[in-house]
């Protein structure tokens, strides 16, 4: 049994790899993850996106809170 560690890619990749793939699309890619290594905001991001998809929260509005809550990171449209 091994340990899975995510190195998070920094903010302005990540929100580009969000973008571009879709949020469902992105954490069906990343299912088994133990810990997370990266910056803080990197870390934030996806434990946002994580924390939406559990409560079954389309793409679009993943899109959208990610947006209201990383401004700087996602912009909204």
């Amino acid at each position: 049994m091994g340990f899975n560690k995510y190195y998070v890619p920094e903010p302005a990749e990540l929100a580009k790899q969000i973008s571009e793939t879709g949020p469902s699309e992105f954490r069906k890619r990343r299912t088994k993850i133990d810990a997370m290594i990266g910056s803080t905001d990197s870390v934030r991001i996806v434990e946002h996106l994580f924390d939406l998809i559990n409560i079954g929260a389309p793409d679009s509005e993943i899109l959208e809170s990610l947006a209201d809550k990383f401004p700087s990171h996602f912009q909204k449209g």
